[in-house]
C-alpha cells in the first residue's frame, strides 16, 4: 500500500524545489550576452520544470490540507465502552509552521519577514502557511494583511520567552475594538443636544407644543500607536533563541498596555486621544476621607452608578478599579473580623468575589461586574497618591483598532551600520463623549494608597 507524503514532508519538497528555481533563475538572469544558446536552453528548460514541480507540490499540499480538514470534520467514532474507536484510523495535527525550538521549530517567523521581501521564495511559502495557520489558531485576531508583510505573530511568541512583566489591557478588551475603517482620519458621529417636547393641549383646537431640537457632533480622530527597536544583524541572525522574537513580542506587549492606558487616561495631546477620564463632562464621584474605609467607599459606588441612571436613563454594566482598590475591599473586616467580600456572598456581604487575578473579571459588586486594570492611574491628587473608580456603560465607549499590531522588518534605513529596525504599529479612534453621562469617576483621598 503506498503512504502518502505528510504535509511536512511536501513542505520540505517545495522549499526545495523553490530553492532549486530560485538558483537556476539566478544564473539564467546573470547569463552574458555570449553565453551559449544550448546551455542557455538547458537552464530555462530546467527553470520550467522545478516551476512545473513546485506546482504540483503546492497542489499535492492542498489536497492533503482539505484531506485532513474532511477528517477533522469528522467526529470521532467510539467502542463499545465509550473509548474512541482505533478502526475508523487517526486524526493527527500537523506542526505549526513557526513553533518553539523545543518543538522542532527550525525558522524564525520575523526573519522570514524580512528574507521574504529579498525573494527569498521559501520564506514567502512558510509565510503564506503560516496566514493559513493562524485563521484557525487565533479566530479572535483579525489576519488581513497587505503587501508590508503585516502578518500576525505566532501564538508562542506570547509564551515562550521571560518577558517583562507589564499590564495588559482589560478595559480595551472589555470595550471591545470595532473594526477600523479602511481609509479616513477623523470619525464624526451626529449628536442632538437639545431635543423635541410636548405638553398637555390646552383646549380643543389649541396650539400644539412645538420646539426644535438642536444638533451638534462628536469628533475624534485616528491615532498612531507604534514603536521600533534597532538591533545589529549580527544580534539579528545568530542569536538562538532568536533575538528579534524576544524584541518583537516585548514591543507587541508595551503596545496593548498603552492602548489600554489611552483610552482610560488619554491626555487628547502629543498624539494620544482623549481618554475617559479626560473627559470633563462625565459624573464625578468624591470620597474624602484622612481614614478611608470600605463602608465609606461603598455608598460613593452607588451614587456613581445612580449618576449614570439619572443622567443617561440607561444601566452601567462595569465597574473598573485598580489591583490595589480591588485588595483594599478584600482586606476589609466587619465588627468581628469577617471578610465583607466572599467567593459565596452572604446577605450583608458588599460584593461578591470571583476570582484571584491582578487584571481580569474579579467580582460582583452592586449588581455590576468588577474588573480590575492595572492601567487606571495610581498617582492623582496633592499627595500623588491616588487611584480613580471607574463606572461606565460599555456600549456608550466608541473605540475603533486595527486588530492586531502590525509589524515590520526594515534594513534600509540603517544598512551602512549593518543594522536592522523592528517595527510595530497600529491605528487607534476611541471616544467617550457620544453620551458622557453613561461615565462616572469617583476620586477624591479616600483613595489613597490603602495600607494592610
Amino acid at each position: 500500500m503506498t503512504t502518502l507524503p505528510t504535509i511536512e514532508e511536501l513542505q520540505e519538497q517545495l522549499q526545495a524545489a523553490e530553492e532549486r528555481a530560485a538558483t537556476t533563475d539566478t544564473a539564467i538572469a546573470s547569463a552574458g550576452a555570449d553565453i551559449d544558446a544550448e546551455v542557455l536552453a538547458d537552464l530555462e528548460a530546467e527553470y520550467e520544470s522545478e516551476t512545473a514541480e513546485i506546482e504540483r507540490i503546492a497542489k499535492a499540499i492542498g489536497r492533503q490540507e482539505r484531506l485532513r480538514d474532511a477528517k477533522a470534520a469528522v467526529p470521532m467514532t467510539k467502542n463499545d465502552d465509550g473509548a474512541p474507536s482505533s478502526g475508523k484510523g487517526t486524526i493527527t495535527r500537523e506542526p505549526l509552521t513557526y513553533r518553539r525550538s523545543s518543538e522542532g521549530g527550525k525558522h524564525s517567523f520575523f526573519a522570514d519577514l524580512y528574507r521574504h521581501k529579498q525573494g527569498d521564495f521559501a520564506a514567502q511559502a512558510r509565510l503564506q502557511r503560516h496566514m493559513k495557520e493562524v485563521a484557525v489558531e487565533m479566530r479572535d485576531l483579525t489576519t488581513s494583511s497587505g503587501a508590508g508583510g503585516e502578518f500576525v505573530p505566532p501564538i508562542y511568541l506570547a509564551e515562550e520567552w521571560a518577558a517583562l512583566a507589564r499590564a495588559s489591557r482589560p478595559f480595551a478588551d472589555a470595550v471591545g475594538g470595532r473594526s477600523m475603517p479602511e481609509t479616513g482620519m477623523t470619525f464624526t458621529v451626529p449628536k442632538v443636544s437639545t431635543g423635541t417636547a410636548t405638553a398637555a393641549q390646552t383646549a380643543d383646537n389649541a396650539a400644539v407644543q412645538e420646539t426644535d431640537a438642536a444638533t451638534t457632533s462628536v469628533t475624534f480622530g485616528v491615532k498612531t500607536v507604534a514603536g521600533q527597536q534597532d538591533l545589529s544583524r549580527q544580534a539579528f541572525e545568530r542569536t538562538e533563541p532568536g533575538l528579534d522574537e524576544v524584541l518583537f513580542a516585548d514591543l507587541a506587549a508595551d503596545y496593548s498596555q498603552k492602548v489600554d492606558t489611552y483610552l482610560i487616561n488619554g491626555s487628547n495631546g502629543s498624539g494620544q486621544p482623549k481618554g475617559l477620564l479626560a473627559d470633563s463632562n462625565i459624573n464625578a464621584v468624591t470620597y474624602t476621607a484622612a481614614t478611608p474605609t470600605a463602608a465609606g467607599l461603598y455608598p460613593k459606588v452607588a451614587d456613581a452608578i445612580q449618576r449614570i441612571w439619572t443622567n443617561r436613563f440607561a444601566a452601567p454594566d462595569a465597574i473598573f478599579m485598580h489591583p490595589r482598590r480591588w485588595g483594599f475591599f478584600l482586606a476589609s473586616l466587619d465588627s468581628q473580623n469577617r471578610p465583607l467580600i466572599t467567593p459565596y456572598a452572604p446577605a450583608n456581604a458588599l460584593a461578591r468575589f470571583d476570582s484571584v487575578a491582578p487584571e481580569a473579571i474579579v467580582g460582583n459588586m452592586l449588581g455590576l461586574t468588577v474588573f480590575t486594570d492595572a492601567n487606571i492611574p495610581s498617582t492623582n491628587g496633592a499627595g500623588t497618591n491616588e487611584d480613580v473608580i471607574i463606572v461606565t456603560r460599555l456600549a456608550d465607549n466608541l473605540f475603533y483598532e486595527t486588530g492586531s499590531p502590525r509589524v515590520r522588518v526594515m534594513e534600509e534605513v540603517l544598512s551602512g551600520n549593518l543594522t536592522v529596525r523592528l517595527q510595530v504599529y497600529g491605528y487607534i479612534a476611541y471616544t467617550s463623549e457620544r453620551y458622557s453621562k453613561a461615565h462616572s469617576k469617583i476620586t477624591g483621598t479616600g483613595l489613597a494608597a490603602p495600607s494592610f
